[in-house]
């Protein structure tokens, strides 16, 4: 069987190569400076990991909110992968960028396995790994905003999806339960994840031949919840009490003005281009009826994206518009890869040579025009944060109309360099609803 020929990919993987390494480098300035703008979820993330070093899991931090309980209802996943670097380096900044590098490591030994059993060459698994973590996706959540729980939580998503596919054609058995601990791992990393895999099990669960092993494939799954319960329980409990609870960020799908716009257009060009190659790949590899099953759940919720259903369906519609994208995008690689070449006509080589062609040249694009590079704060920003090392007490944060000086990074700040204490957070994850409305009142 023939994959992909190299001179396809030579010169997307280059392009795309170049220009991860720039924004690896350009975000590398975190290390010497404190990331200050609006596009900027990492400040939180580091307020949270200094806090796990000074309080301790499940600590009542006295910093935000006037006392919280440190991860009762956010998952703690990459702060236990982070801790011991931040311990032992004792710098917040170098320990964000330091476990995002590892995390791309480990990305790229997971493509590789992946590769290894799908029978690519080194070369194929390769072009993969650069496909997807030079995509505009990738670059925009891990890379600039650093997003990087999530990040920790596609780990697990992405060696759960190694051992469903190993599994596709093949019969269950005691290896199978390695799911058990992975499951739990990403349950505890992010949520997200966890929802889309179950569509991953749901097609394992169609395809299987005999009610024993479908009822593996549940046990394992429920153990795998059992394990996470120390935490878990704590979050189903206690979130429903909180802000957490009312938040609906999948009404984002049907937000097609400002910047959601462009996302919105750009995740529904994507959805319909996993079609194009799925049929392509179905085509070439005259897929049997039990490998159509497998991917059918897949299928179908791409469907429902595409037609902006999944806002309103029970446990999906708590799903926002970037793990989507990402998930549709792993698969529509996954798919391209998988194609058997030599089998397809003239027409369709030409397609898959312009579309390899003219994908990352739109990849840069979108991504320099819709991610901002690294923005270093001025001598006025740095002045203005120095304010914090004078107030005594209680602090609050508004806004600013300046989109390089974001207030909720200085709620981040001032506790990791000096201890301040504010009546906000970084987010209002952690408030209670009667707590956040008098704060905005």
């Amino acid at each position: 069987m023939s994959r992909l020929p190299k001179k396809y990919l030579i010169f997307p993987v280059i392009l795309l190569l170049i220009y991860f390494i720039v924004r690896i480098v350009d975000q590398s300035k975190i290390l010497f400076f404190f990331p200050l703008d609006y596009t900027n979820d990492i400040s939180s993330y580091m307020a949270m990991l200094h806090f796990l070093k000074d309080y301790g899991y499940h600590g009542f931090v006295l910093n935000w909110f006037n006392g919280f309980t440190l991860f009762d209802v956010y998952a703690p996943g990459w702060f236990f992968f982070a801790y011991p670097i931040y311990y032992l380096s004792d710098d917040i900044q170098a320990t964000v960028y330091i476990s995002m590098l590892i995390m791309f490591a480990l990305f790229a030994v997971l493509v590789y396995f992946l590769g290894k059993m799908e029978k690519w060459k080194s070369w194929h698994s390769f072009a993969f790994f650069i496909l997807f973590v030079g995509s505009p996706f990738v670059v925009g959540d891990f890379i600039r905003q650093m997003r990087l729980p999530q990040m920790f939580g596609w780990i697990s998503f992405i060696l759960l999806i190694i051992i469903a596919l190993h599994y596709r054609g093949r019969k269950i058995d005691a290896w199978f339960l390695w799911t058990i601990p992975v499951f739990a791992l990403m349950i505890i990393s992010h949520s997200a994840e966890v929802i889309l895999f179950s569509l991953v099990v749901a097609g394992l669960l169609i395809t299987r031949k005999s009610i024993s092993e479908a009822a593996v494939v549940v046990l394992s799954m429920i153990a795998g919840i059992i394990v996470s319960m120390p935490w878990l329980y704590t979050f189903l409990t206690k979130s429903p009490s909180l802000v957490v609870s009312q938040l609906n960020f999948s009404w984002w799908l049907l937000d097609f003005t400002g910047s959601f716009k462009f996302a919105n257009i750009t995740s529904i060009a994507l959805s319909v281009m996993l079609f194009v190659v799925y049929a392509l790949y179905s085509y070439s590899r005259k897929l049997k009826l039990r490998d159509h099953l497998f991917f059918a759940p897949i299928l179908l919720f791409n469907l429902l994206f595409t037609f902006r259903v999944t806002p309103f369906l029970p446990l999906f519609s708590n799903l926002y518009l970037d793990p989507i994208v990402m998930f549709v995008y792993f698969f529509l690689l996954y798919f391209l890869f998988n194609i058997n070449y030599e089998t397809l006509g003239g027409t369709y080589k030409r397609l898959l040579k312009v579309g390899l062609t003219l994908l990352p040249v739109l990849f840069i694009l979108v991504s320099v025009y819709h991610t901002p590079f690294f923005v270093t704060p001025s001598d006025k920003e740095l002045y203005e944060l120095s304010i914090v090392k004078d107030i005594e007490g209680n602090f609050i944060t508004t806004w600013s109309d300046s989109p390089r000086f974001y207030s909720a990074a200085i709620v981040s700040y001032a506790p990791i360099f000096y201890n301040s204490t504010s009546a906000t957070g970084w987010d209002y994850l952690h408030a209670t609803p009667e707590y956040w409305n008098l704060l905005k009142n």
